[in-house]
């Protein structure tokens, strides 16, 4: 047969449709009590694909409705079997490939974003069906991809299905060496499934052998195949089950088997109330194969009589029908233009009330991110602004006690530089001067220090460097270089700190805490007394005490005494000078490594200066 391709595919979907016939009103009433989109969708596609060769306007009508429905619950699987199966309905009903092609390119598209990989190859099977009858492209590329979507699948049937239609578009094109891999590969995979397909495929493997002239093969095949008879289940129904056994009578010419069956089943399809057509089609097609087998020219030629009158009122009712179904599919095709022009005007518009709600939502944060925003930098600003007032008048501040305290030391430098030029020093005097000098330049140098470590804190803040790092060493460093003035005024300092004593600070800073505590405490200790430094531990607090037997203070200059003014800078009692910012230093440096500073103090009683630091 030319057109053998076609005439299979739409012969295995007819068999489809003798169960159809059963199962229509079934599936209407289905549909009609189904609940959800999803059931109704597939109901839908099975209405559309069972109505296709009895009512083409009945199978476009379901396989739309239930497109639509799949789209609208974004059912990509549903969406691509709908899609499906309108381009085969485009292809072997409407014969229109153009559509078809359309069609099956967008169920390819939908399948592949949903990894759907049965309708991937479902899809890919047709579009080389239609690269192969137009000649545009290479259908092998499409059939090569059917097969490797179809493998991915791992359902035997799409498998089947897709060698199968790849057979027959082979053998259409007289290609039998392809087309028998294919039928082959095609038994492989359902012979333990499906025994009657199996059989089915098996015999057009016997055909395509015929017509290449190896009748002795294809009987050695039909013979294999004959062994499985009695195992046939009847899978596809009772026609299509005597039909495939009178054809394998036919191959073993078993000629008289044959015309039993043949007639058999005839006799069974005239009985019925309403007579099948195509049934009958079939049936004096086969038995006018085997007349001419048998050379039996009269039986043969009135069998052809009756087949070319059924072929003829075949071609009427599909001409009939066809003329009918042109102006309601029009009319159908007009109706769904316009509901879609519709549903399309609404989706715009409330694509554009969504737009507009969020462009407003939009500007709402922007503006209250914005009231946010501006209030924030308000308060920064003001906080800003204290902050350098607060600086700028204790800068104020320090250049008036620098002013005031640096003037006498270096006003007594410059007298005993002078007196020391002039050589009216003796030499025990210039003995003393030397000592009180190197006092004065210590206490000096200690401002200078103290001085600029506050003025870098102020400008960069302090960053310290904290480590494990043993104290005992560090006092001890502060302590020699503070023993001249502490042997000046004849002060003992008594440190009882361990050597295993070690904490989590800043090197440097430990450094400067130390040394100006100490050197407070040499300031305002008289002559003869006594420093002293100790350590305890308690839970996860280090704490160093440093307790002097000096002046101590009253209880007014103990409130501002971390404050850098006038009144916290006062002399030792050997007249030390001093700008009060030693205090204030150390107090952020204790801060900043996560310590804090305390003092008790009374008048003539001495200092207690006590740190803590956390393990």
């Amino acid at each position: 047969m030319k057109n053998n391709c076609v005439f299979v595919l739409v012969c295995s979907l007819f068999y489809g449709v003798i169960q159809a016939q059963v199962s229509i009103p079934a599936l209407r009433q289905q549909a009609a009590t189904a609940h959800t989109d999803s059931s109704r969708s597939r109901l839908f596609y099975e209405l559309g694909r069972h109505y296709g060769e009895q009512n083409l306007d009945s199978a476009f009508y379901f396989l739309n409705q239930s497109l639509t429905l799949a789209q609208q619950g974004k059912d990509l699987y549903a969406t691509a079997r709908a899609m499906y199966g309108l381009g085969f309905s485009y292809l072997y009903y409407q014969q229109d490939e153009n559509l078809a092609m359309q069609w099956l390119k967008k169920a390819v598209g939908v399948a592949q974003n949903n990894k759907d990989y049965v309708y991937l190859a479902k899809g890919y099977q047709l579009l080389g069906v239609i690269a192969m009858h137009q000649g545009i492209g290479n259908p092998h590329d499409f059939f090569e991809e059917a097969v490797t979507y179809a493998q991915k699948s791992k359902d035997w049937r799409t498998i089947m299905d897709t060698y199968e239609v790849i057979s027959n578009v082979y053998q259409n094109r007289e290609k039998y060496g392809e087309a028998a891999q294919f039928i082959l590969k095609a038994m492989d995979v359902c012979k333990e499934h499906d025994i009657d397909s199996w059989l089915s495929s098996g015999l057009d493997y016997c055909d395509m052998l015929e017509k290449q002239n190896k009748r002795a093969e294809a009987r050695s095949f039909a013979k294999m195949l004959y062994a499985y008879k009695d195992k046939l289940k009847q899978t596809k129904g009772y026609f299509v089950y005597m039909n495939d056994l009178g054809r394998l009578e036919t191959k073993l010419e078993k000629y008289t088997q044959a015309e039993a069956v043949f007639e058999k089943v005839l006799a069974y399809e005239k009985q019925k109330s309403k007579v099948d057509t195509f049934h009958l089609y079939f049936i004096f097609r086969n038995l006018k194969d085997l007349y001419a087998e048998q050379k039996a020219f009269e039986k043969a030629f009135r069998v052809g009589n009756e087949l070319t009158e059924i072929r003829l009122w075949l071609a009427q009712k599909r001409q009939t029908r066809d003329s009918q179904l042109q102006m309601t599919q029009l009319k159908s095709a007009y109706d769904l233009e316009k509901k879609e022009r519709e549903i399309t005007l609404l989706a715009q518009q409330k694509r554009e009330q969504q737009m507009g709600l969020i462009a407003a939502v939009v500007v709402a944060v922007l503006l209250i991110s914005f009231v946010v925003v501006l209030q924030r930098n308000n308060q920064r600003i003001e906080r800003q602004k204290t902050e350098l007032t607060a600086l700028n008048t204790t800068k104020d501040k320090l250049f008036a006690i620098l002013s005031h305290d640096l003037r006498s030391p270096v006003a007594g430098l410059k007298n005993y530089l002078m007196l020391t030029d002039w050589g009216v020093l003796t030499q025990t005097e210039f003995a003393d001067s030397t000592k009180n000098l190197t006092v004065q330049l210590n206490n000096v140098h200690t401002m200078l220090d103290n001085v600029l470590n506050w003025s870098l804190s102020q400008m960069r803040g302090i960053r310290p460097k904290r480590e494990n790092v043993e104290v005992a060493s560090i006092i001890e460093d502060e302590i020699e270089l503070l023993l001249p003035m502490a042997q000046t005024k004849n002060i003992q300092i008594v440190n009882e700190i361990s050597a295993n004593v070690q904490i989590m600070v800043d090197r440097n800073h430990a450094a400067v805490i130390f040394r100006n505590l100490l050197q407070n405490a040499l300031k305002f200790t008289h002559s003869g007394g006594k420093i002293r430094l100790s350590y305890s531990k308690e839970k996860d607090m280090h704490q160093f005490v440093i307790e002097d037997t000096g002046v101590g203070m009253s209880e007014e200059r103990l409130q501002n005494l971390f404050q850098l003014n006038k009144t916290t800078s006062q002399m030792g009692t050997a007249r030390e000078q001093g700008t009060g910012v030693g205090l204030v230093l150390v107090k952020e440096l204790v801060g900043a490594n996560q310590g804090t500073l305390s003092v008790v103090s009374e008048l003539n009683q001495g200092t207690i200066f006590t740190l803590e630091f956390r393990h």
